[in-house]
């Protein structure tokens, strides 16, 4: 089964911000600068020029699974998707025929570590194929490890890495919120934490549904919020509803078109308020930006008692100073 279908769990009725480098990055050898080997004067060029040989001139030794991912860490940094697949793709190749070949010079094979750099490159990228080449990378994880190799199985930060890359496409691709949905919906009964959606895995489908511009966006922004209390009354704790997400939510009603927009919004607010001085979450303390999003829909809204309510909202959060 895929990882992020899950292995059981409670059926839920689902309506469906960087990866966290580990510390790899600290463990090149202290005679090696990547950033200037051979000539090599920025971050882009190493990347590109880092083959076998390159690497085997780099170190005292052969090169480790720590030098590769540092490699593919600086080609993701310097915004050089096609150059740390490159890397990837050597690697793999390697791997796999000098497994074929029962032996030999020993190979460094892929970790998670090394696909969730890709993952990272293509979703940061500006490269139209970004989304898709993400939805394939993390099949070729899934797959692999089905075949065996549990060291390259997606975790938490390959998919939220994807659906990150997902919603960064959704002005150009008006099915991206329906894509990340499919995928969150699949990881709801997870067994693992680790690898089930949290608060911000549906926080970046609000921000989807937003960009797609799609008409019920506000209706599923409004709905993802609901969601996120009634997992999180269930016992999924990594749901825990925050003020990003509610302010995430009231964006994205804001700027629709949808009816009542300005009402729904200060409901929002109102709700958090409700929650927070109730004791329940500290984490939906309204920020000033929770505010100036309900005044900014009043202001917007044409209403003729749009002023006055701003207003009252403006003198409610300098009462909460």
């Amino acid at each position: 089964a895929r990882v992020w279908e899950g292995g059981g769990g409670d059926d839920d009725d689902a309506d469906n911000d960087d990866i966290v480098h580990s510390d790899h990055t600290n463990r090149l050898r202290e005679d090696t600068s990547i950033y200037h080997a051979g000539g090599i004067e920025d971050e882009a060029g190493a990347a590109a020029e880092a083959d076998r040989r390159t690497l085997m001139s780099m170190t005292r030794s052969a090169p480790d699974i720590v030098t590769y991912n540092t490699l593919l860490s600086i080609a993701a940094r310097a915004g050089r998707p096609r150059e740390a697949e490159e890397i990837l793709e050597g690697m793999i190749s390697r791997a796999t025929t000098n497994s074929s070949n029962n032996g030999g010079d020993e190979v460094v094979k892929p970790d998670n570590i090394s696909f969730n750099t890709v993952l990272l490159a293509w979703s940061t990228s500006k490269d139209p194929e970004g989304s898709k080449r993400t939805e394939q990378i993390l099949c070729r994880m899934q797959d692999m490890a089905d075949s065996g190799d549990l060291d390259v199985r997606p975790d938490h930060a390959s998919l939220t890495t994807i659906i990150n890359a997902i919603a960064s496409s959704a002005k150009r691709n008006k099915d991206a919120p329906f894509q990340a949905a499919d995928i969150i919906r699949r990881m709801e009964n997870n067994k693992e934490s680790s690898l089930r959606p949290d608060v911000v895995t549906y926080t970046s489908l609000i921000k989807c549904w937003t960009e797609s511009g799609r008409p019920q966006a506000a209706d599923r922004a409004e709905k993802i919020i609901d969601l996120l209390h009634k997992r999180y009354d269930r016992g999924y704790e990594e749901c825990m509803p925050d003020a990003t997400a509610y302010n995430v939510a009231m964006n994205a009603i804001a700027r629709s078109d949808a009816p009542h927009a300005a009402e729904r919004v200060e409901a929002l607010l109102d709700r958090m308020q409700y929650h927070y001085h109730k004791g329940e979450n500290k984490d939906l303390a309204p920020t000033t930006h929770s505010f100036s999003t309900a005044m900014l829909a009043w202001a917007r809204s044409g209403d003729p008692t749009g002023a006055l309510r701003a207003e009252k909202l403006l003198k409610t959060m300098h009462d909460l100073e």
